[in-house]
């Protein structure tokens, strides 16, 4: 966890995998014992009710829609959650779960993302593919490796260096929105629940000012 502290606030960051059981376990283990005053999530409201359905993702749709990036990104994911016996994003939910029960409000804090599918849809041919082919060549990436935050940050590491468009759209773009909007949240106490792959990028924009 990375704690944050201002002289009216605190703010806590969960670092989670979004495909690991152990996850749902480890949120609501934090939201019991620091007892937040409200507690925010990575997801959009539009991400939250897709999830809550359990809709299924169309694959066919989104290539048509020329969105290859998400129909990758949601085939890779789904798959290893199915691997694992859960499902995607279902940290997520239990943080709002917890959140419901408690009476606290939940703050969804992520770019909606039809916009980030946007931005990816303006990334080049050339480096989809080249991302495309280095997920393919992770083959040694072990699910074990994957919980560690020092494999994480090496990862988000390489894709900023080897397709920065896509780390811009995906990855640095949305840690400064998460971060911006957890800074103008009027709540003593917040617990933030993120992917792994954005607790480096979270923590420097936290350190920095507040921008309007």
């Amino acid at each position: 966890m990375f704690k944050y502290f201002t002289k009216m606030r605190r703010i806590i960051l969960v670092p989670v995998g979004h495909v690991f059981a152990e996850s749902v376990e480890k949120v609501r283990s934090a939201i019991d014992s620091i007892k937040p005053d409200a507690v925010a999530v990575e997801l959009c409201p539009s991400r939250f009710y897709a999830l809550s359905g359990r809709k299924k993702t169309d694959y066919k749709a989104l290539l048509r829609s020329r969105l290859f990036f998400a129909a990758i990104l949601s085939f890779v994911q789904d798959k290893i959650a199915r691997d694992l016996g859960v499902s995607a994003g279902e940290e997520m939910l239990a943080a709002v779960e917890e959140a419901k029960k408690r009476g606290l409000p939940a703050l969804f804090i992520d770019r909606d993302i039809r916009e980030t599918m946007d931005r990816l849809s303006s990334v080049s041919l050339r480096e989809k593919l080249r991302l495309f082919f280095s997920i393919r060549g992770k083959g040694a990436i072990s699910i074990e490796d994957l919980k560690d935050q020092g494999t994480i940050d090496s990862l988000i590491l390489e894709l900023k260096n080897s397709v920065p468009n896509i780390y811009r759209a995906l990855i640095e773009e949305r840690d400064f929105i998460m971060s911006e909007r957890l800074k103008h949240a009027e709540f003593e106490t917040i617990v933030a629940v993120v992917g792994a792959g954005h607790l480096p990028g979270m923590k420097r924009f936290l350190s920095a000012p507040a921008k309007e």
